[in-house]
């Protein structure tokens, strides 16, 4: 019973740093992150063409951020759900969207009273085809 325990102890180590060597491996080619909420965007996605660039996307989400410097992320096209984890404002979980998420140092206005902590991620969600923005997030 003790070597079965110290081979299951061994074997939860071992799969422990293969994760740890795999998420390592991934984060260091500089692949942008997925800018999700609840879950992440499928590789398989292609967005259907008409809809704004990936480009005119960054530009109207960058005017968002207003001044400071801010650093581009990521910006991936998806849908809804996949960003926002389900109907938020009256918008349907299938609805095209680009989310857009900018580093930086970002400091939403605080009551005098209470201590409030920067973020340093950004994400602004805007529909896919007219770019119009439905929401931004600040994230730790």
């Amino acid at each position: 019973m003790k070597r079965a325990a110290v081979w299951l102890a061994a074997l939860v180590v071992v799969l422990i740093m293969v994760g740890v060597a795999l998420y390592s491996a991934v984060a260091a080619t500089g692949a942008p992150r997925a800018a999700t909420f609840h879950s992440q965007v499928s590789p398989t996605f292609s967005p259907p063409p008409g809809g704004i660039s990936r480009d005119q996307a960054v530009a109207i989400a960058r005017q968002q951020m207003g001044v400071g410097q801010v650093t581009l992320e990521s910006a991936v096209a998806g849908r809804f759900a996949t960003f926002a984890g389900g109907v938020v404002g009256g918008s349907s979980p299938d609805r095209l969207v680009w989310a857009v998420t900018f580093g930086g140092l970002f400091v939403d206005p605080c009551p005098a009273d209470v201590t409030c902590e920067p973020k340093h991620h950004a994400t602004v969600v805007l529909d896919y085809f007219v770019g119009t923005i439905l929401f931004t997030v600040d994230k730790p």
